[in-house]
């Protein structure tokens, strides 16, 4: 997991601690201000009580802190991702698959056809027999 990634994540698992706390307090007949011990319902990442003290794996005393700090510590890639082949998909089934950009840009040129085209740079490899579908590999496939 990137480190860039972790302030999107643990935003997320603030709104997700509230609500486990919660739901976790309405199921053990508690209120929602009650601070349920750590381990007893309350997975998420990062919580907060009612008198706005933090608790969660940050904290230190959580059994997951171990390794949580092993996971966002651990060595990255760095780098741009490999580019990989890849075979697209049409389906004309329920409306058009105009997927170049270009084309799409110039309008409907039989308005009430169906039409597929495959993504700028890209041709068709392959058209199924029914349903309305293609395929349109990255260049070099076959």
């Amino acid at each position: 997991m990137g480190r860039t990634l972790f302030p999107a994540l643990l935003s997320g698992a603030l709104l997700l601690g509230a609500l486990g706390a919660a739901t976790a307090a309405a199921s053990t007949g508690a209120s929602p201000t009650t601070r349920i011990p750590a381990g007893h319902g309350t997975w998420s990442i990062l919580n907060y009580d009612a008198q706005g003290r933090r608790s969660g794996i940050l904290g230190g005393s959580d059994w997951r802190a171990a390794d949580w700090s092993r996971l966002v510590g651990a060595a990255q890639k760095n780098g741009p991702v490999a580019a990989v082949d890849t075979w697209d998909m049409l389906n004309l089934g329920h409306a058009d698959a105009v997927q170049s950009l270009r084309t799409r840009a110039r309008g409907d040129w039989d308005p009430g056809a169906r039409k597929g085209m495959c993504p700028d740079g890209r041709r068709l490899a392959g058209l199924a027999h029914r349903e309305g579908r293609g395929l349109c590999p990255t260049p070099g496939l076959p």
